[in-house]
């Protein structure tokens, strides 16, 4: 079983593998991650959320 900094590092990459393919810069909120049995729930934004409104979930 992976420990939670490893699955944040994960989630992390993602979101920057998803930021690089749509040009925008993303971040996850650390104060919003949720967890649940199956799982933890990331919730991700554009950094400049006033000119992009963009907003995004993963599960790991």
């Amino acid at each position: 079983m992976l420990s939670n900094e490893k699955i944040d590092e994960i989630a992390e990459r993602y979101v920057k593998m998803i930021s690089e393919n749509i040009n925008v810069e993303l971040i996850i909120p650390k104060d919003i991650i949720i967890d649940k049995p199956y799982g933890r729930i990331y919730f991700y934004g554009a950094k400049d959320y006033k000119k992009h409104r963009l907003a995004g979930i993963c599960i790991f």
